[in-house]
């Protein structure tokens, strides 16, 4: 399994100066996240998806690593805007899924 995940708004509370305020942890989420990652029977690939930059990036990094979550990558510095999940089909799985969460919401989203 891979999970893509966003930083700001999922994880971490979405921080608009990260250069003078400090990550709020959305815990409940990064606790969700950190159980369904342990309950996989396969490996689990964690990818993190971010506008920030490298620093800004790693500095959430560590916060999540205080969760026992150790992403596999890191992709940093995207551009601001929509993001488009491509992946190929297959009639006997769903091999592809995309969750919206509301931004912010401290609220459990990949237990059910």
């Amino acid at each position: 399994m891979t999970i893509f995940l966003d930083l700001d708004g999922t994880v971490v509370h979405h921080n608009y100066d990260p250069d003078s305020v400090p990550d709020q942890p959305l815990v409940r989420c990064i606790r969700d996240l950190a159980l369904f990652i342990s309950r996989q029977q396969h490996p689990c690939v964690l990818i993190i998806t971010t506008g920030r930059s490298s620093a800004h990036a790693y500095q959430s990094i560590r916060l999540l690593h205080s969760y026992k979550i150790f992403p596999d990558l890191i992709i940093h510095s995207l551009p601001v805007g929509q993001r488009i999940l491509i992946n190929d089909s297959n009639s006997d799985a769903i091999t592809a899924r995309a969750l919206c969460v509301a931004r912010n919401q401290d609220e459990p989203f990949l237990t059910t």
